[in-house]
Parts: C-alpha cells; structure tokens; sequence
C-alpha cells in the first residue's frame, strides 16, 4: 500500500510535469493539487455526508427513550390499579408492557445507529475521491487497527448483550422463587466478552476498493503523462 501511494505521487507529479514548461510552475500547481486533494477533500467529506445524510442527534434518541419510558410507567400504573386482584395475569401483563417499551427502545437505537453508518459509509466514500483517505483505510483495516475492527467489536458487544440477557433471564427464572443457597451465583458462569476478529479474506475483501482506487490513478496518471509528452513542445 506505501509503494501504491509513493508511485500514485510520482506519476501525478510526473503529468504536472509535462502539462507546464517551468520548474516554478510546476512546483505551484503540485501544491495546489496536494493541499486541495490531500487536505481540502478528506476534512469536506463529513461536511457533505452531514448535509447530505444527517443523523439525529444522541439527545433526541435519549429524549424519546425517556418520552417511552414515561409511556410504559403510565401503562403498568394503570395495569396495577385496574388489575389489582389478578395476581399472576397482571404481573404478566406489566412484565410484557416492560418488554414493549424495551423493545421500542432498543428499535430507536438500531435505528440511531443505521443512520449514523449511513452517514459515515457516504463520508468514506466521498473522502475515496482522495488517495490519502484510500491508504488511510485499507493500511489501517489490513494491520487490524480501522474501521473494520471497530465493526467487528460493535457486533461483538451486540452478540454479548443478547447472551448476557439470556443468561440473566435464565438465572432469574431459576432462582426468582427459590431459597438461596451458598452456590446461588456462581462467576463463572457468566458469558465472557469475546473479541473475535475478523479472517484475513475478509478484511482483504474490504480493502479492494481502496486498493483498486489507487491503481487506477496509478494507471491513469501514467496514461496522461505519456499523452501530454508526447505532444510536449520541447522547442
């Protein structure tokens, strides 16, 4: 990848080369190029992907999460008042009204977070109109250190919650009713967070973009430099 991006600025500079006749030139017009290409496009791209793909801010979600747990308080409260001498069939009926509210919950946060892959798929792929942004991805996703672990730890973290709730649910269903006894939690028995990285196959799939895009302006600017040279006044 460092030998894609070191050729990819030696053809560029090559081509500017042959498109003017002075050194000075030159020199003005390759500076211009890097600061635009290397500095303007990668810090523009969230700009655009903002305005483009905007995301709700964090306070909103946790402001309707609040809005549904005042909703679900009102319900069980009035499930208990109306329901006060139906035991077990009104505890059932509040624990499934907490399930609801949890369940609307967690469908704002899947929903936050779509939204906030979209846009940061958007700023990526803006940013890729750029090789530094190009290098700076595919080189952190094959040394296991960008955006493809970050990834690969959220799923995780999902994977974790849904068997830490399933074992906690169990352990509550087993022990609710019952006399505790000396062995009662046992800390072994709780799921373990396991970090499981993404196969080398995978992470090579999701760089072929990157590396493609490189070889391409390797190739292209090659290409125009041998044109513009050949029709380059030596006189």
């Amino acid at each position: 990848m460092s030998l894609l991006y070191i050729s990819l600025f030696f053809a560029l500079g090559m081509m500017i080369s042959t498109l003017t006749h002075r050194p000075s030139t030159a020199l003005l017009v390759s500076l211009f190029v890097w600061i635009c290409w290397i500095l303007v496009i990668p810090n523009l791209a969230p700009v655009i992907a903002k305005i483009v793909a905007p995301v709700p801010t964090l306070q909103k979600i946790n402001a309707e999460k609040v809005a549904v747990d005042r909703e679900t308080n009102i319900r069980v409260q009035r499930v208990s008042r109306n329901m006060l001498g139906y035991g077990k069939k009104a505890e059932e009926m509040r624990e499934r009204i907490e399930q609801d509210g949890e369940n609307r919950k967690r469908k704002l946060d899947h929903f936050y977070q779509e939204k906030l892959k979209s846009q940061i798929e958007l700023s990526k792929n803006i940013s890729r109109l750029s090789p530094s942004a190009s290098f700076t991805y595919a080189s952190s996703d094959l040394a296991n250190t960008g955006v493809v672990l970050f990834a690969d730890f959220k799923r995780n973290v999902q994977r974790y919650e849904k068997g830490f709730r399933d074992w906690a649910d169990d352990w509550h269903d087993k022990f609710h009713d019952d006399e505790l006894s000396d062995n009662w939690f046992q800390m072994e028995q709780i799921p373990a967070l396991n970090n499981v990285s993404s196969h080398l196959d995978d992470t090579v799939d999701a760089v072929l973009m990157d590396i493609l895009l490189m070889v391409v302006f390797n190739v292209l600017f090659f290409m125009l430099s041998y044109a513009f040279f050949l029709r380059y006044d030596v006189t």
